[in-house]
């Protein structure tokens, strides 16, 4: 007498279901590159272009004032349900990389070591003005799209400094700053991004709470380099404007 085995064969539907689902994919990963660049670019009202390749990975140029900004990207699936996205490009001819998991809900950022174009940041940012493009140097985080407040991250960004000016609810501050860090410290109360000169002295702090609201935080001594400043008795450290809000 014998007997035999087999393994449990998938109902037809099943094996249908992912059938299309390989499928749907393979089709998305052949359509031009085009199609995600184009509603992107009209999104953040930038003259950014494809040049080749894939929506998964592919090529694009953004005619900046300064001259045009390659960028290269290749992205795939992930194990993790996440998808897996490179991006590597130049400003003035320095060398960028970003590598970046995003998710349904929320992102995660393996490694940044890049250059922003001032610019770029100028036409998001109503009434910022930059004299250099920021650094970002080894900048790792993880986080929900919806809530900044709980934010993980850690690094640092950095700028050349010169006259920059920007409005914060409805004040403008115009200002003649030195070279400048911005470092990001996680707690149960938020994100904070302290502001300091490159020695380390205090200039302000961003805090980004839970439940999407923030407080900005200036210190006498960043507010002392507007040309229009009438100080009070010299306390650098003191924090002399208090700001809060939604995002």
């Amino acid at each position: 007498m014998s007997s035999s085995s087999s393994l449990p064969s998938l109902p037809w539907w099943r094996l249908s279901l992912w059938g299309m689902a390989v499928a749907i994919v393979a089709l998305i990963g052949q359509c031009p590159a085009a199609w995600l660049v184009d509603p992107v670019a009209r999104h953040l009202q930038l003259p950014m272009r494809a040049t080749g390749g894939t929506v998964w990975s592919g090529s694009l140029v953004v005619d900046d004032v300064d001259g045009t900004l390659p960028l290269v990207w290749a992205c795939h699936p992930q194990w993790t349900g996440m998808l897996g996205c490179q991006f590597k490009y130049l400003v003035q001819g320095q060398a960028s990389h970003v590598e970046v998991q995003l998710g349904w809900h929320g992102w995660k950022l393996d490694h940044a070591t890049a250059w922003v174009p001032a610019s770029l940041l100028m036409k998001q940012v109503e009434g910022l003005s930059l004299a250099a493009p920021i650094r970002i140097e080894s900048l790792q985080g993880q986080g929900d799209y919806k809530d900044p407040g709980r934010w993980q991250m850690s690094g640092l960004l950095t700028y050349a400094g010169g006259l920059t000016a920007v409005n914060l609810q409805g004040q403008h501050y115009s200002l003649q700053l030195p070279a400048v860090i911005l470092v990001p410290h996680a707690a149960k109360d938020g994100l904070t991004w302290r502001l300091s000169e490159a020695s380390g002295l205090l200039l302000g702090r961003l805090m980004l709470q839970p439940g999407q609201t923030f407080k900005i935080e200036l210190a006498q001594r960043l507010l002392a380099l507007s040309p229009l400043y009438q100080g009070r008795a010299w306390t650098p450290d003191r924090i002399d404007v208090h700001m809060q809000g939604s995002l």
